[in-house]
């Protein structure tokens, strides 16, 4: 008996010391929200917060109030290499090593054929614990120098803030 319980303390003390505590996230949105728009590269980056009660039709608890459960949304409106705008959801995922993963939608550039949609999706990496590493995590999508912006691709939301 005195084995079990070591055993069961010194797992407690292990899982206790190796746990990260959770950093600093936006306050709780109650609808969605810009959080901000960084210019990254020349290109306008919309990040808006979409509380997990909305995504979720009602089926989360709105008594949640912790924002590191709302899903992140961060588009670009500029042209890239063959695609007009693309719109990265960051969302919490207890099957990812990072707690998050990702959904990568691209709206292609108009041809002869029309336009085509892509839709990629996968698990973020590395350790998710705060605002800022979601934040770089997602920007890490935009890669530098791919991009030239023109903001008549843009909606209304972009237009706002440019």
């Amino acid at each position: 008996m005195r084995t079990i319980l070591s055993v069961i303390t010194i797992i407690v003390l292990t899982s206790c010391t190796t746990h990260k505590a959770m950093g600093p996230w936006p306050d709780m949105a109650l609808e969605r929200k810009i959080l901000e728009r960084p210019s990254l590269e020349g290109r306008i980056i919309a990040i808006e917060q979409v509380p997990r009660f909305l995504v979720s039709r009602g089926t989360a608890s709105a008594l949640n109030h912790d924002p590191s459960f709302d899903h992140y949304l961060l588009w670009d409106w500029c042209r890239g290499n063959g695609f007009e705008w693309q719109m990265i959801t960051l969302r919490p995922d207890g099957r990812a090593s990072s707690g998050w993963s990702y959904t990568r939608t691209v709206m292609t550039a108009e041809t002869a054929d029309g336009r085509d949609i892509k839709v990629t999706e996968g698990f973020l990496k590395g350790t998710i614990v705060d605002y800022k590493a979601l934040r770089a995590a997602g920007l890490a999508f935009f890669q530098p120098g791919v991009f030239t912006c023109d903001i008549r691709t843009a909606d209304a939301v972009a237009n706002a803030g440019a």
